[in-house]
């Protein structure tokens, strides 16, 4: 979710304020703001509707500038996932708690709702179009309990990002999470963080990150060696070569130099890494044996 450019602030502006949605259409007269122009008698009703529209228009900017810089644990999670649906809720939301006293609160709890779905759809990866489902909650989107309710039956009921479909994802028969892995490793990271004293107020720092099958992929030949068991038909059947068990973040450097290292080689190296989840999978590996 990249800071979004003019033409595109104007395209979400419009989509969150016309009765189309996501279907408005700047190039087609009878899906954009047009089609509301033709039903306004020339004078000074329609004087009154252009200057609203500019006032509107310019405070999205402001608006927008503001969701950049604001401190918000949930943004930043947005703009982390790099989708783009959630601008047009994000405008509308500023809009509509403007001028309300909890606005912050109400602000975070809109940006936590539009983070799950988009969390989910990153991890299912459906082919289903995620704008046209959640079309009927951005216009019908009044209160922060609206939205909460319109996000959650889409996910829970429209079949394609249910609690099922979530745990099928993270569970693969092949390593399929792909760029989405690198987001729930850095979140589980400053999950174990929260709860480290000496961690927990310093913020996550890593290069390139990317992921580490603990056992790898490609299993080696030199077993008692190399640390790794052989993997047999459990192992391989079970699916647990993908699991995220058996995954962890990494930089890239970090995982180019231990490439594919002896286990106790790959212990060590955590060792002096910054990564908790590093320290967690070292004391595990050695209280284990």
């Amino acid at each position: 979710m990249a800071n979004a450019d003019e033409d595109k602030i104007l395209d979400y502006f419009n989509v969150s304020r016309s009765g189309f949605g996501f279907y408005y259409r700047e190039n087609e007269d009878d899906q954009n703001y047009k089609q509301e122009l033709k039903g306004i008698e020339a004078g000074e009703k329609k004087l009154e509707w252009i200057s609203n529209y500019t006032k509107e228009l310019k405070n999205a900017f402001f608006d927008l500038k503001e969701f950049y810089q604001q401190p918000s644990v949930y943004k930043n999670h947005l703009l982390e996932l790099g989708v783009t649906f959630p601008y047009p809720f994000i405008l509308k939301a500023y809009r509509l708690f403007r001028n309300e006293g909890d606005k912050a609160q109400k602000l975070e709890q809109v940006f936590r709702a539009l983070e799950i779905v988009a969390f989910r759809d990153e991890v299912v990866r459906t082919r289903a179009d995620l704008r046209s489902k959640l079309n009927w909650v951005l216009k019908t989107f009044t209160s922060v309990a609206d939205l909460v309710a319109g996000i959650k039956n889409v996910y829970e009921n429209m079949g394609y990002w249910t609690d099922n479909a979530m745990r099928s994802a993270l569970m693969p028969d092949s390593y399929k999470l792909g760029n989405i892995a690198p987001y729930i490793f850095k979140r589980y990271e400053n999950h174990l963080r929260q709860r480290d004293v000496r961690a927990k107020n310093h913020t996550l720092q890593i290069t390139k990150p990317e992921i580490e099958h603990i056992a790898p992929q490609t299993e080696t030949n030199q077993h008692p060696a190399s640390g790794y068991c052989a993997y047999d038909e459990a192992f391989v059947a079970g699916c647990y070569l993908h699991k995220i068990g058996n995954l962890m973040l990494i930089g890239e450097s970090h995982n180019i130099s231990i490439g594919n290292q002896p286990f106790e080689e790959k212990l060590a190296s955590y060792e002096a890494s910054p990564l908790l989840q590093h320290q967690e999978i070292k004391n595990f590996a050695t209280n284990s044996t």
